[in-house]
């Protein structure tokens, strides 16, 4: 059985299970009586936790192997998800959404750099694409089944429900990929040279942190935009998971289509720029179709750049390092979704949606006139 076949599942059944837990934490909050303030906590406890201890758990993969800190990661999450249901005050699920966030910290990077060690490297746009798409696949699935869950049989059966699977995906990790680690004795990677970082290895990590700017941004505000202009609050979500969708299964063609024309820098530029067109417009139209069409571009582009990014990421990492290049790959992911709707906030609050959308549509296409620089000083040292 092969390696990277394992990747994909325990990659979809994990973000499907975070999913779930995405959207029930917030409800379940709600209903217990926090207030927004609290929910915004606990929410933000997950994401800083995970940006912040994917570096170190990205390194231990180095040195320990990717099994273990994928089996760390993965009980982190069964344990969390098992203790929400127990136990049901705000204090206690801040802290359980610090464990959910450490065990993302540690499954996230763990799982991109064992796809690295096992793929080939004339053949990671497509191993890259086909994990894009098991993870978004689960992403966008997890909170629709969520919210059935919780309909039918309450908040405490979901959490149950949610760490279900992921027992199953600790089994599969650890009987499928058991002894993964590596490849990386066989020098396929690059690696860094130790007078500095590899300059495409700075233009991956940018491309995700900017990409994840426009993201947070959206996630954030266009359901607000949408319904202060009339739109059904059902129509809003197919809408948003329109992008998510298009994003997904766009990821295996566009995997295939960067390996066969390579320099995957071009791809990153082409794709930040493409979605920050897209994002800049976004509130000059009301009419939902319209829309769709936009989010459904900015769903493509995205997971242009995205994916063109872990491309460039995974081969320039030396097969020492590769952990923890993806940590810091995960760590930008972070970053670029916290400061989306922390400073797009304070300029939609000042001067409306359209300065609010035109900031985050300009800070992509400035972060793809970067990395264009930055490719072409590559060039010139060479």
């Amino acid at each position: 059985m092969r390696a990277d076949h394992g990747i994909y599942l325990i990659s979809a059944i994990i973000w499907s299970a975070n999913g779930i837990i995405g959207i029930a934490v917030p409800l379940f909050l709600r209903e217990k009586g926090a207030d927004p303030l609290e929910i915004g906590i606990a929410v933000a406890l997950f994401t800083i936790t995970s940006a912040l201890s994917a570096v170190p758990f990205g390194s231990l993969s180095d040195r320990f192997g990717r099994l273990p800190l994928l089996a760390i990661g993965i009980s982190s999450l069964i344990a969390s998800s098992f203790l929400l249901s127990v136990f049901n005050d705000t204090l206690h699920v801040f802290l359980l959404m610090i464990l959910q966030g450490l065990g993302i910290g540690a499954f996230d990077p763990a799982a991109s750099a064992a796809l690295a060690d096992v793929a080939k490297r004339d053949k990671l746009g497509s191993a890259y694409g086909t994990l894009g798409f098991a993870s978004l696949s689960g992403s966008a699935t997890g909170p629709a089944v969520g919210g059935v869950l919780i309909s039918i049989f309450g908040f405490t059966n979901t959490f149950v429900f949610a760490a279900a699977p992921m027992v199953l995906a600790l089994l599969v990790a650890l009987v499928w990929i058991r002894g993964l680690r590596g490849r990386g004795e066989r020098k396929m990677m690059l690696t860094v040279k130790p007078s500095g970082l590899s300059r495409f290895l700075v233009i991956g990590w940018l491309g995700f942190g900017i990409s994840f700017l426009a993201w947070g941004g959206l996630r954030a505000f266009f359901p607000v935009y949408a319904a202060e202009v009339g739109i059904d609050v059902v129509l809003i979500g197919l809408l948003f998971s329109s992008m998510i969708v298009v994003g997904g299964f766009a990821r295996i063609p566009l995997g295939h289509l960067i390996d066969r024309y390579k320099k995957p820098h071009r791809f990153v530029a082409l794709g930040l720029f493409a979605a920050g067109i897209v994002v800049a417009t976004m509130c000059s139209l009301t009419n939902p179709l319209l829309m769709l069409l936009l989010l459904g571009s900015t769903g493509l582009s995205r997971g242009t750049a995205n994916l063109a990014s872990n491309v460039l990421i995974a081969s320039e990492s030396s097969a020492e390092s590769k952990g923890m290049m993806m940590g810091i790959t995960s760590t930008s992911r972070n970053i670029g979704a916290t400061l989306g709707p922390a400073i797009g906030g304070v300029v939609i609050s000042a001067a409306g949606f359209s300065a609010g959308f035109l900031f985050l549509g300009l800070g992509e296409i400035v972060g793809a006139v970067i990395i264009l620089i930055l490719a072409r000083k590559r060039k010139e040292e060479k």
